[in-house]
């Protein structure tokens, strides 16, 4: 009976009421049906019971078409299912939404625009109806009624400002002018001039001007002492004191330590002192018990931070509690590859050693070798060098997967590799280095920096406080003004000059940079501190002609111009 309802029994018959554990034929999954809920007429496996459920109320993609169509929508998609989102097209609005077909079967709609209309126009006011709300307010509209939660310029009547409410917000109650409102709020909870200076003259103060507002300072004589004082009535009714001189000294009086207490604490802490106590945080002259040394601790140092109060003796014992033995130093530094040539000098002290890996001497710290770290220079760039090492095959790949065609073998992580970029099919001619991070490599399709593809300018800089020149290229596009940043730096333009494309502009700036260099010996002139950027384009005047180096920028240009 089991295999005849399509499932495969795994154990023995266990009884008509049991599990019984089976594999379903059909889909394969295990399961555990009773006997006699086979012979009742149920399949057995719930997962194929769900999925034939399923098919059999599983509309055809022409059947829920023609629901959406009914409704006013036209699918762009296959028919997902009717609990999946299906990409339609509203035929009222025009506009591409995603909607269940089961919703749009119950309700009929399913256009959040379309819905959006419809509710705005059963809701919306005529302008007549909105401008005499507006005027009852004591409003009058400047501009036409557009909607009831956008900005609505007026004039406000009663003071004359332009203000800018919205029709909902003078709806729910709101005044429309904002600095009305501050003012009718400020006289409402005002307080009466008399009961202000009440208020005061029982708190000790002495108005020396009317009444100004609650949070505004308020000129007064503090009668306890004199002065001349600036509380706000807000902070004197609230308990504050209001003058912070009296404050402060009673502030002081109340935290104030006995001078016999203190003297005693000090003694109790090995420390004898020398001269009366005055302040807590004052340095106060003690003899240290301990060592007899003269020390000038504070009282609070020692009370509330638990210093000892002698620098010498704290030093003295911090060492003692972190030295190592000189036994467990060389045991430390042996283990870790290094022979130590002298006696150990301390665990922060430079250390003589033999690096055993390499044979080198090196200068170590027994700090750092316990953390963890090497003192050896030279086998630490290997390392690393050995970490960043590629393959020609590997580089291949990396170059390949960012659109760039190798032309000739790999040169190595920080060389200048020459490629075709197959997107545009130029040759460009980008390190690795810079394309594995940068993961691209052509500076014509690069959507940052220069646009290579149109015109280009050149331009020439001078600077007589540093006796400088510098040469630069830019584009007449270009987000950034880099001649206006540099001329806010401080730099003069002598002259500059349009290319066809910015790669003429390159090759004329790199032509002028060799010239400087090479020719004329010219060194870099600025330095990188001076400069945010572009330090390394310029030239000592005193090697450099400006009227010079214009002329041969002419001739450069003249030699690509056919």
């Amino acid at each position: 009976m089991m295999r005849a309802a399509g499932l495969k029994p795994l154990e023995e018959y266990p009884g008509a009421h049991k599990p019984w554990s089976c594999t379903c034929q059909q889909c394969g999954n295990r399961v555990t049906p009773a006997l006699s809920s086979i012979k009742s007429g149920q399949g057995g496996c719930r997962a194929c019971a769900i999925k034939t459920s399923s098919n059999k109320r599983r509309m055809s993609h022409e059947e829920a078409s023609k629901v959406m169509f009914e409704n006013g929508f036209e699918p762009l998609d296959d028919y997902p299912g009717g609990q999946k989102k299906w990409r339609v097209r509203c035929m009222g609005c025009g506009n591409e939404i995603q909607v269940l077909r089961n919703k749009v079967a119950s309700s009929g709609t399913g256009c959040k625009f379309c819905w959006e209309n419809r509710r705005g126009q059963a809701i919306r006011i005529s302008p007549e109806q909105a401008g005499a709300v507006m005027r009852a307010a004591g409003l009058e509209p400047q501009d036409p009624y557009v909607r009831s939660g956008d900005p609505w310029r007026c004039i406000h009547i009663e003071c004359g400002r332009e203000v800018y409410p919205s029709y909902n917000t003078i709806q729910q109650g709101g005044g429309g002018c904002q600095q009305c409102g501050f003012v009718k709020t400020g006289k409402a909870i005002r307080h009466s001039d008399d009961f202000a200076f009440e208020i005061m003259r029982s708190a000790g103060f002495e108005p020396l001007e009317n009444y100004p507002g609650s949070h505004s300072n308020w000129s007064c004589i503090h009668t306890e002492c004199g002065q001349k004082v600036k509380p706000t009535f807000h902070d004197v009714r609230a308990g504050d004191g209001g003058c912070f001189t009296c404050g402060a000294k009673k502030r002081g009086k109340k935290q104030r330590v006995d001078p016999k207490v203190a003297g005693q604490f000090m003694i109790a802490n090995g420390l004898e002192p020398q001269e009366p106590y005055e302040l807590s945080d004052k340095p106060w002259a003690c003899i240290h018990v301990e060592c007899g040394s003269l020390v000038y601790p504070t009282y609070s140092s020692i009370k509330h931070s638990g210093q000892r109060g002698c620098r010498q003796c704290a030093d003295r014992l911090t060492g003692q509690r972190t030295a190592y033995s000189s036994d467990f130093a060389n045991e430390q530094a042996i283990s870790r590859g290094y022979k130590p040539l002298e006696a150990y000098p301390g665990a922060q002290t430079h250390w003589k050693c033999i690096h055993v890996p390499c044979g080198q001497e090196v200068e170590a710290t027994l700090n750092t070798l316990m953390s963890g770290k090497g003192c050896c220079m030279a086998c630490g760039v290997a390392s690393r060098a050995e970490k960043n090492r590629y393959t020609e095959a590997q580089a291949l790949i990396t170059m390949r997967s960012c659109g760039l065609e190798p032309l000739e073998e790999y040169p190595g992580y920080f060389e200048k590799w020459r490629c075709i970029h197959t997107k545009c099919g130029r040759e460009v001619n980008p390190t690795f280095w810079y394309v594995k991070f940068r993961e691209s490599g052509c500076k014509f399709c690069a959507t940052k920096g220069l646009d290579y593809s149109g015109q280009g300018l050149v331009y020439l800089l001078e600077r007589k406080d540093f006796y400088s020149a510098k040469i630069g290229i830019s584009t007449p596009n270009s987000r950034t003004n880099r001649i206006a940043a540099h001329v806010k730096g401080g730099w003069q333009l002598v002259r500059s000059w349009t290319t066809d494309t910015a790669f003429q502009a390159e090759a004329i700036e790199n032509d002028i940079l060799m010239w400087w260099r090479e020719e004329l010996e010219a060194p870099i002139s600025m330095r990188k501190e001076d400069m945010k950027s572009g330090w390394t384009e310029t030239a000592s005047l005193l090697h450099v002609d400006i009227d010079d180096t214009c002329s041969y920028i002419d001739t450069l240009l003249a030699e690509l111009t056919p």
